[in-house]
Order: structure tokens, then sequence, then C-alpha cells
């Protein structure tokens, strides 16, 4: 990847964090949820309807998504946390119980928040906002939350994991397609070849990060 396309610039990062926090605290403060939660089910229709639109238009920034970002986002650390804990012998310590459970609140946050800071990073022609990133990820997961909730499903009803898994995995790859558009949008890239290396290197640095998470230790 060229040099030009990728530098750190700190400051940046910083005003973009802060922006970003205050933004959500404003929309959390501001927010009227029965209203958030149906227009997250609108949102939800048009990913089924048409989810490359769907996710075009969140790179673009055609609507306010924060408040169903908001809403996905804490659907996507319930539905990864009863994944992640019914998957847990009932016999360990309750100390790694409390381990899982703040590991499990970690995941869904930086599965979505380092592919935004990676778009951010290397998108120098076409820059868009930190907030809008982490919006368009989030929106762009939602068919791995769905993925997590129905092997939920199949661990709670004998029988249907082999249903459930084949289900998991094509929600699953779904996702990483959806990322793909939504990644390529907010790049406004329109070279297909480097839209490819950018998406496999957000990919890869996602999948590390994700990787060491899961790889620490209780103590």
């Amino acid at each position: 990847m060229d040099e030009e396309n990728f530098s750190i610039d700190e400051e940046e990062i910083k005003n973009e964090t802060k922006d970003t926090v205050n933004q959500v605290k404003d929309s959390i403060k501001n927010s009227d949820f029965k209203t958030n939660v149906n227009e997250t089910k609108g949102l939800i229709k048009d990913l089924i309807l048409s989810p490359i639109e769907a996710v075009k238009r969140a790179a673009n920034g055609e609507e306010n998504l924060l408040p169903k970002a908001i809403i996905l986002m804490i659907a996507f650390i319930v539905a990864y946390l009863g994944y992640n804990m019914s998957t847990i012998a009932t016999t360990v310590k309750f100390s790694t119980k409390i381990f899982r459970i703040i590991i499990s609140i970690i995941y869904p946050v930086l599965y979505v928040a380092v592919p935004a800071f990676m778009v951010l990073l290397l998108n120098k022609k076409n820059k868009k906002p930190l907030i809008r990133n982490i919006c368009t990820m989030v929106v762009v997961s939602v068919p791995e939350i769905v993925g997590y909730l129905v092997i939920i499903l199949g661990t709670l009803i004998n029988g249907i994991t082999v249903l459930t898994q084949p289900v998991a995995t094509a929600l699953s790859a779904l996702t990483i397609i959806l990322m793909y558009f939504g990644i390529k949008e907010l790049l406004g890239e329109e070279d297909e070849k480097k839209a490819v290396t950018k998406f496999i290197v957000i990919k890869l640095v996602t999948a590390f990060v994700l990787l060491l998470l899961l790889r620490i230790k209780p103590f």
C-alpha cells in the first residue's frame, strides 16, 4: 500500500474521537428511545429489501444514523454477551465469568471501532467524520448481530444446530460483503483493486486486534 495513503495524524484522531464521544453523549441525552427503536426497525427493513443501497446511504450520511446505531450497538453487545456466556461452563469461577462479560462488551465495540478508525487513517481524498464511519460499520454488522442470536437459539433448542450453524455462517458472510461496500463507499475509492486491497488490510488489522482481545486470560 502506498505510504501516502496511510498516515497517522494524532491531533486529527484526538479531535475526531472527542467529537464522536460528545455526539454519542448528546444523542443518548436527547433521544426518544421508543422513536429510535421504531426507526431502527425501518433501517433493518431497508437492509433486508435493499442491503447495498442502505449501506451506501449510511456511508454518504443521507440520514441521521447515530440514534439507530446506538440501538444496534446495544443489541450487538447483548447478542454477543448472550452468545459468549452460553458457551461458558457453569463450573467456572465467578471472576472468570465477570472477565468474560467484560470481554463480551469490548469485542463488539472493537469490531466496529477498529475498521472505522482504519478508514479514517486510509481516507485521504474523501475523508468522512469518524462518527459516520462508526455508524456505517454498525449498520453493516446487523447480519452478524442476527447470526449471534441464531446461535443462541440453537443452544436453547435441542436438535436445530444443524440449521442454525449454516444460517449464522451465511449471515457472517453477508456482513463481510456489506462491510466491503460500506468501506469502499466511505473511502470513495473507484478503483476496484485498490478498494479490495484496502478492505483486506482493514479486515486483517481488525481480525488481529480481536484475536489479541480473545487471547487475553483472566488473572
